[in-house]
């Protein structure tokens, strides 16, 4: 009996820098040239995760409420810790609906690392 997701094994585990360069091919044509300041670019992205879940979720879901509360912190955060670039990056690719905040963030940032 198989249950839940099973264990693959350490070989058969994603690269996720892999992936995260599948995701820059992706992106790196939709940026903006030049690409804004950091504090732009962060506030752009956080506007696009609340419109995202606000459209997909609805305006009282727990993502677009938690979204809102953490809104300060979650700014001061990217503008410490992330590049315009993987800002952007987010910014662009929750767009296409095809994945969720917490794994762009970690692809873009890996995509398009803070130099």
């Amino acid at each position: 009996m198989h249950v839940g997701n099973q264990a693959k094994g350490v070989k058969d585990q994603p690269d996720w820098n892999l992936e995260a360069q599948k995701l820059r091919g992706r992106i790196e044509g939709r940026l903006p040239a030049p690409l804004p300041k950091i504090e732009d670019a962060c506030s752009a992205m956080l506007e696009a995760v609340h419109e995202h879940y606000r459209t997909v979720e609805g305006e009282g879901a727990v993502a677009v409420v938690t979204v809102a509360a953490t809104r300060e912190q979650d700014l001061a955060a990217c503008i410490e810790r992330t590049s315009a670039a993987a800002a952007m990056c987010v910014a662009l690719a929750i767009q296409d609906r095809q994945e969720e905040y917490p794994w762009l963030l970690d692809q873009c940032s890996r995509a398009f690392p803070r130099s």
